[in-house]
This record gives C-alpha cells, sequence and structure tokens, in this order.
C-alpha cells in the first residue's frame, strides 16, 4: 500500500528496495503465532514488526525465532486516528534504535 511504502521510505528513512513485505493470514484473516513463526525463521529478519495482531501489548518488543519482533498498531488505525498515528510513530523510533539508523 502506499501508505506501507510511504512509512518505510519517509518514517524509517529506509529504500522500499531494503524492506520485505509479509502478510501473514489464515483462512479466517487470522495470524497465528505459528505461522508468524514460520515466515520469520525462513526469512530470517533483522527485525520484524507486527501490525496489530494482539498478540502482545502494543509497543512490546518480544523474540521470535531469535528476531526481535515489535507488536504495534494497524495501518487502517493509523489512517483514522491521531493518537495511534503519534503511538506507532513513537514505535517506529525504537525500530530505528534498535537498526541503529538516524
Amino acid at each position: 500500500s502506499e501508505l506501507l511504502d510511504s512509512i518505510i521510505e519517509k518514517g524509517l528513512s529506509l529504500p522500499r528496495s531494503a524492506c520485505e513485505v509479509h502478510v501473514i493470514c489464515l483462512g479466517d484473516g487470522s495470524p497465528t503465532s505459528e505461522a508468524i513463526r514460520e515466515v520469520i525463521s525462513t526469512k530470517r529478519p533483522e527485525i520484524a514488526i507486527a501490525l496489530g495482531l494482539g498478540l502482545c501489548p502494543r509497543g512490546e518488543w518480544t523474540t521470535c525465532a531469535n528476531v526481535p519482533l515489535l507488536h504495534t498498531v494497524l495501518l487502517a488505525e493509523i489512517s483514522s486516528s491521531k493518537d495511534a498515528k503519534r503511538e506507532f510513530w513513537g514505535h517506529l523510533k525504537s525500530v530505528l534504535s534498535k537498526l541503529a539508523v538516524g
């Protein structure tokens, strides 16, 4: 989506080509921790970001397959709520800190 591209390029100051995006959904549209773990184990990203999964409190860092995983808000929330947008940008700052960028 354009919003996700903008977040990567403008918010994280990274070229879009430097980031892989994987949407994980099952039949009912709900991802599971097993599906997330499988993608992360296979792709081995430096950092993973879970958008609105509700598996952990928002803004919390966990580890999945030995990869740091940040839990944050849904893109739809960012578009519709100034508070969610503010919260999300705070989360992105912690991503930049972990990446030692900016």
